[in-house]
């Protein structure tokens, strides 16, 4: 996330501020995600995997009960994670 965009956010109150933090580490998880480049995995006895290793990535938002970690549950784009905080992953949020 660059600076400026940081402070957009910062400058926004309220329900505005979280779903423009979300908005902004959504696309930068994404831009991050389009521009990997896979390295090839190898396995003794098999064709090479061209795809490399599987991979995924999250974040927990701790404490639960801050006005982001709200906002995240209220609008589904998170869950109650073990240990405490809410969990927000590729495989959280609405589905299309």
């Amino acid at each position: 996330m660059s600076k400026s965009m940081l402070k957009r956010v910062a400058v926004q109150k309220g329900e505005q501020s979280s779903e423009a933090l979300f908005l902004a580490a959504d696309n930068a998880g994404k831009v991050a995600a389009a521009n990997v480049v896979p390295v090839p995995m190898h396995i003794k006895g098999y064709a090479p995997i061209e795809d490399g290793v599987c991979g995924f990535g999250w974040v927990i938002v701790k404490p639960a009960f801050s006005a982001f970690a709200k906002f995240l549950m209220k609008n589904s784009h998170g869950s109650k994670a073990y240990g405490g905080g809410v969990y927000v992953g590729q495989d959280c949020g609405p589905k299309a």
